[in-house]
């Protein structure tokens, strides 16, 4: 199932560097998964897609992908910058 949405997104996903090219890329990803697909079986595309990036090594990706299945694609990227946010600040 999804297929080749799943390659085309793990691909793009493990070419990425960077939360900025990150966000971009999974902006590209849902926005052509609606338009093939539509929403209804988005979460099911997300959990299958972080499947894929945990089976290529891509754990903190992989687990992004989850975030946002649950919280959408907008808050997910904020707590993300958040954190990133406070690590950076700790010594």
């Amino acid at each position: 199932m999804y297929s080749v949405e799943l390659a085309r997104g793990g691909s793009h996903i493990a070419s990425t560097r960077g939360l900025a090219s990150f966000q971009a890329a999974m902006t590209e990803i849902l926005e052509d998964f609606k338009i093939r697909h539509g929403m209804a079986d988005i979460t099911v595309f997300l959990d299958l897609l972080a499947t894929r990036l945990e089976a290529r090594e891509l754990a903190k990706e992989a687990g992004l992908v989850q975030r946002i299945a649950t919280v959408g694609i907008d808050a997910a990227f904020d707590e993300a910058a958040n954190t990133k946010e406070s690590n950076g600040k700790r010594r």
